[in-house]
């Protein structure tokens, strides 16, 4: 499955770079069954933003699979509830990536993210968010659909959504008993605090405390968002002249 799931990826991409974008989705889409082509959407929609650093088509190929799964989910619901809730996962997982990839916190090298683009991100983070309450997937990938809401509306300087979006991630974290996650909630409701001229002095403490305790954690994940929530910092709040 991962050989056939590699070789197709290597496919698309290379009928991108030789054909276009288009011949790419039409090869995906006759690799086999629809499981088969939403996997395949999925690794060509990573590839196109890790590989490629190409937002544009990354946020196309995502949604395109992303339709093309819960449109075929909805047609077979009746009759192939595991088949349909296999496909509603995939395009979960989609929406997830769609939206993180067009996050500008993360500060990747050669990527550049226009409005617009942010735009289908945020809607891509939203739906997420609607799949895993639908698909019951626990309280950790609620925290995560939760934050990425949450991560949208701090790019976008809706400090009051973001801290209503991190609650429910602080809450569904809690119930996964992941503390670094809950601090890493933390971190990221002081950058929202951040935004507000009236809570600017409070949050620097806030955060400065939130740093300080994943520091001293010395998890793998904890490092990670450390890293993570300073360079958002530096991208998204940038101190006033």
């Amino acid at each position: 499955m991962t050989d056939n799931r590699d070789s197709a990826k290597a496919e698309a991409l290379r009928l991108t770079a030789a054909e276009g974008f288009g011949a790419a989705c039409r090869f995906i889409e006759g690799v086999g069954d629809p499981i088969a082509i939403a996997w395949a959407y999925k690794d060509f929609s990573q590839a196109l933003y890790h590989q490629n650093k190409d937002v544009q088509h990354m946020i196309e190929a995502g949604w395109r699979g992303i339709e093309l799964a819960l449109d075929h989910a909805a047609r077979v619901a009746s009759d192939d509830a595991k088949t349909a809730a296999m496909l509603v996962e995939i395009a979960k997982m989609m929406a997830f990536n769609v939206g993180a990839n067009t996050w500008p916190g993360w500060g990747d090298d050669g990527i550049d993210i226009s409005p617009d683009q942010r735009e289908r991100g945020i809607e891509a983070a939203m739906l997420s968010l609607r799949l895993v309450t639908e698909l019951k997937l626990g309280p950790q990938k609620m925290g995560n659909a939760h934050w990425l809401v949450a991560a949208h509306h701090i790019a976008a300087s809706r400090p009051e959504a973001a801290l209503a979006a991190l609650d429910e991630a602080a809450r569904a974290f809690a119930a996964a008993a992941d503390a670094p996650s809950e601090i890493m909630v933390r971190g990221y409701r002081a950058l929202a605090r951040k935004l507000c001229p009236e809570s600017r002095t409070a949050a620097l403490s806030e955060l400065d405390h939130a740093l300080r305790c994943l520091g001293q954690d010395t998890s793998k994940a904890a490092t990670a968002y450390r890293h993570q929530i300073i360079v958002a910092d530096r991208i998204l709040c940038v101190d006033p002249e």
